[in-house]
């Protein structure tokens, strides 16, 4: 219902009910009437929920809002279906309930939105007028107001909501919590850091916001596997970039060993050209089976963000950026990595030329004061995410902010505007 916009919370402005009481949570059920696809999944519910209750006889509407339901139900269960006004008419046959009712019909009342229950239990004591049989209800949703609770219970009147206000607000706690865990997943800190003590403080401190830790040569020299080991105590991915380039054998024998230790994603260089990269991918396949590990992913670095045009014509790099990098995610991808590691800034070059199920890592991913001043193709986190980055990685912003807290906040937000803007 939220993303329909018939449920809408606003904790600022609260809504009034005709009742009077204001609520921040605000349900009209009136406009699913116009959505094929949401009207077809409730009514498949209400079905449901109708034979469960068993033994009717009869639908009826309460009007207004539960006519549609109830007509659309009664023609769905074939069954007979009458609705119920608010008030009599004050001409004609002045009847209240309009449709032919057996009088020993057991009946369904049909209603959209429950909360006081005044016009469900108005109608349900214009039924009891003509009917002397069994009467049950059926909504889409109960606000479990303690006036409706004593109304239907006078009356002897059994409730079925489809949602209820304690459902909806574990849905949307799980939902909040699912949002954020893909928010989460989508962020990778870099530890440039050269102890344990500051890897438990950093992540002691940034878990909340991410998914997933990168160490780098500086951590990974100084504290060796231990630094891998420490992350994972949090349960959070590894990143190990220690962007391997060197003779396959070489390249090989180090993508193994590294499945041994249950990371997440580790790097190598696409310049090391396409025998490496197999060589690379033998390795982990070798390793799997030798460790009964998953394999990680290995992503092909393709040209830093550190350079530019200028900067690739000084490794004899002919080609402009673009051209460059497209060309080393193809050896990459061609050869056995699953991604590639490249700035966001190339992602809308890149993606329609490259298969769909590619993932970019982008670092260069910058929030607040620059810190990466070495690093020239830098984008924010929401222009990472618009882009498509499957995770970006953010290091010195973080790191190395007097205001972290707040940075993260700001992180955290914009990779959560940027997956809504896709």
């Amino acid at each position: 219902m939220i993303s329909s916009g018939a449920l809408v919370i606003d904790t600022k402005k609260y809504f009034t009910f005709s009742s009077g009481i204001k609520s921040p949570i605000y349900c009209d059920t009136r406009k699913l009437i116009s959505y094929p696809d949401y009207r077809k999944k409730i009514l498949l519910s209400l079905i449901e929920k109708t034979n469960q209750i068993g033994n009717i006889d009869c639908i009826a509407g309460v009007a207004t809002g539960g006519i549609s339901w109830g007509a659309w139900l009664a023609d769905r269960l074939d069954l007979p279906f009458c609705y119920i006004r608010s008030e009599k008419k004050s001409h004609g046959a002045k009847k209240s309930v309009e449709g032919v009712v057996d009088v020993d019909s057991n009946i369904l009342l049909v209603e959209d939105v429950v909360t006081t229950g005044k016009s469900l239990g108005q109608a349900a004591m214009q039924i009891k007028e003509i009917n002397t049989a069994h009467i049950s209800s059926i909504c889409l949703f109960s606000y479990e107001f303690r006036e409706s609770k004593e109304l239907l219970s006078g009356l002897k009147i059994k409730l079925y909501p489809l949602m209820d206000l304690k459902g909806l607000l574990n849905q949307i706690t799980d939902d909040t919590q699912r949002n954020d865990e893909e928010v989460r997943k989508k962020i990778c800190l870099a530890l440039d850091l050269d102890s344990i003590e500051k890897v438990r403080e950093i992540i002691s401190q940034t878990s909340e916001y991410v998914g997933t830790y990168k160490i780098g040569k500086e951590l990974f020299i100084s504290q060796g596997i231990d630094a891998i080991k420490e992350v994972q105590k949090y349960n959070k991915d590894v990143f190990l970039d220690l962007k391997l380039h060197d003779i396959p054998n070489t390249v090989e024998g180090a993508s193994r060993v590294i499945v041994k230790h249950g990371i997440k994603f580790f790097t190598i260089h696409s310049l090391g050209g396409h025998e490496m990269i197999r060589a690379s991918r033998r390795g982990v396949e070798n390793g799997v089976k030798l460790y009964e590990n998953k394999a990680p992913i290995i992503l092909g670095v393709t040209v830093l963000t550190s350079f530019n045009d200028s900067n690739l014509k000084d490794i004899l790099i002919t080609k402009n950026i673009n051209d460059a990098t497209l060309h080393l995610a193809k050896i990459s991808l061609d050869n056995g990595c699953a991604g590639i590691v490249c700035s966001a800034k190339d992602l809308p070059f890149l993606r329609p030329n490259l298969e769909s199920d590619t993932f970019y890592a982008t670092p260069g991913i910058n929030v607040g004061p620059r810190y990466n001043l070495d690093q020239k193709r830098i984008a924010s986190p929401y222009e990472a995410i618009s882009n498509g980055s499957s995770l970006i990685i953010i290091g010195r912003s973080i790191i190395g902010s007097d205001k972290r807290e707040e940075a993260l906040k700001i992180l955290f937000n914009e990779v959560k505007e940027g997956l809504k803007s896709n």
